[in-house]
């Protein structure tokens, strides 16, 4: 007898379905096996996407499938993510006003505009930093915009605790290898902290910013500023597709962020082997949309100028399978 799936891709693909969807009302069919929920927690978390499987159990009113540790760790996961998410959601709108009023086009990117954009709830799509696109002739500007914020360039080890200011050499070395302005961090001391903050089942690890520090707890809002969504892209103009609706965060056209998320999860793959389904629930949910026919348009021509075919065949064929929807058109794979 096989062991139990214990893994997010062993999941029969009904389950996987339904705990990747951006929003509720998928209802698998009940599992024909033991699941090992434990270990699928255990994966989840190494690919940032607990909480979003936490909220779709709910949905189904199945999380008494899972053991007592589980719903415990997962509940504190939503709680924190449901707290950073608002946070960041007002510190965007800060960023966002400031710049306009600068006179500077931008657009969010990723996470960051995902979340109202496309799942419910928002904190579903957690995320440890706010992602900008901005003009390369404006990385000055938005620097001094930044900085009158109360931002700073700062550094941090890996898991994202231990902010510290960056020196000169660190910005330096990040901007000419990155295509980016070095790490912006604004760091916020929390007052009326409710007790479960940091605490309980809680474990500190990203993508949550919250640090204890001092007797206090903080919060950092990390930006990352980009003048191109990646080096391979730099000659384009994504900022010509700005799609701004009511009081939604400016962000790029569908058929941009398609290609931007394919592109980096195809790459990061490579490299960081069990992690990336976050990037897959994206693909899958914006999938979901409908994309219109200039979106697959320029989606293709992206494909044809970059040479992008397989990092788009294999990332949208497989998004494809998460989701109900149309998906991509079939003489785009073909081709």
């Amino acid at each position: 007898m096989s062991a139990p799936p214990s893994r997010l891709h062993e999941l029969p693909r009904p389950w996987l379905q339904a705990l990747l969807a951006s929003a509720g009302g998928i209802c698998p069919a009940p599992p024909h096996l033991q699941i090992d929920w434990a270990g699928v927690a255990t994966d989840a978390a190494s690919h940032a996407i607990g909480v979003l499987v936490w909220n779709r159990l709910r949905d189904l009113n199945a999380t008494s499938l899972l053991p007592a540790s589980v719903q415990l760790a997962w509940e504190a996961d939503n709680r924190h993510a449901r707290l950073q998410t608002i946070l960041q959601e007002r510190d965007a709108r800060e960023i966002s006003a400031a710049l306009i009023g600068a006179g500077v086009r931008h657009a969010f990117l990723k996470g960051a505009t995902y979340r109202s954009w496309l799942y419910d709830p928002p904190w579903g799509r957690a995320g440890a930093d706010l992602d900008l696109l901005i003009d390369r002739c404006d990385v000055e500007r938005v620097r001094s915009t930044m900085l009158a914020l109360g931002f700073h360039h700062a550094s941090s080890t890996i898991d994202y605790r231990h902010f510290r200011p960056a020196t000169a050499a660190q910005v330096g070395e990040t901007e000419s290898a990155h295509y980016e302005l070095a790490q912006l961090v604004r760091t916020s001391r929390l007052t009326n902290v409710p007790d479960w903050l940091l605490g309980g089942a809680f474990v500190r690890r990203p993508p949550f910013t919250f640090e204890a520090r001092d007797g206090h707890i903080d919060f950092h809002t990390v930006v990352d500023i980009h003048w191109t969504v990646h080096f391979t892209f730099a000659a384009e103009r994504p900022l010509d597709t700005i799609v701004a609706a009511g009081r939604a965060l400016p962000r790029l056209s569908t058929g941009w962020n398609l290609v931007t998320t394919a592109f980096k999860l195809y790459y990061e793959a490579f490299d960081r082997p069990y992690y990336g389904f976050h990037h897959l629930a994206d693909l899958a949910a914006m999938l979901q949309t409908q994309p219109s026919a200039e979106d697959w348009r320029l989606v293709d021509g992206l494909v044809q100028r970059h040479g992008l075919w397989a990092p788009l065949f294999y990332t949208l064929a497989a998004a494809a399978s998460l989701t109900s929807a149309t998906g991509t058109p079939d003489e785009l794979l073909a081709s």
